[in-house]
């Protein structure tokens, strides 16, 4: 009796999951999904070339959204971190969609989400303007490569 009540119970747990796993969204990004650190940047009007790895830039991204986050565990008085922002995106096999204004982690319960009031926090993540369109170089498990009209970014997946 014990044996066919657990078998009856594990049949109706499974069920269940099958169930809820046919309405669970996924997405569809493959590698793209995931925690990228910025590590190296390439300034196309100068050709300069520059290691931020120490900068602790951060661009994490699923589904449909990208955060930029500054991750350093100490903020000075001459450089303060710079607060995280959101992104929508849209992806096409070998480009990557901002879509609209930048919205700050924090938003406004009353009013909704607001625009980022300092454009300049875009340039600190390697960002120039809203609706920026980034061509993906390179994208594989743990690195990848964007292109956007001033910037050629490496990053690392963690």
């Amino acid at each position: 009796m014990k044996k066919l009540l657990m078998v009856a119970m594990m049949a109706a747990g499974g069920a269940l999951i099958s169930a809820c796993s046919s309405d669970f969204e996924a997405s569809d990004n493959g590698c793209l999904d995931g925690f990228w650190h910025l590590t190296h940047v390439d300034t196309l009007a100068t050709g300069r070339s520059g290691d931020v790895s120490s900068r602790m830039i951060f661009w994490s991204i699923q589904g449909g959204l990208i955060e930029l986050s500054d991750r350093r565990a100490v903020s000075t008085e001459d450089e303060p971190r710079v607060p995280s922002i959101f992104y929508r995106f849209e992806r096409t096999a070998d480009q990557l969609d901002l879509l609209g204004d930048p919205k700050p982690r924090v938003n406004n319960r009353v009013k909704g989400d607001v625009d980022v009031a300092d454009r300049m926090q875009c340039g600190y993540y390697g960002l120039s303007d809203t609706g920026e369109a980034l061509k993906i170089l390179r994208l594989e498990d743990k690195r990848m490569t964007l292109l956007s009209d001033y910037f050629r970014m490496y990053f690392r997946k963690y």
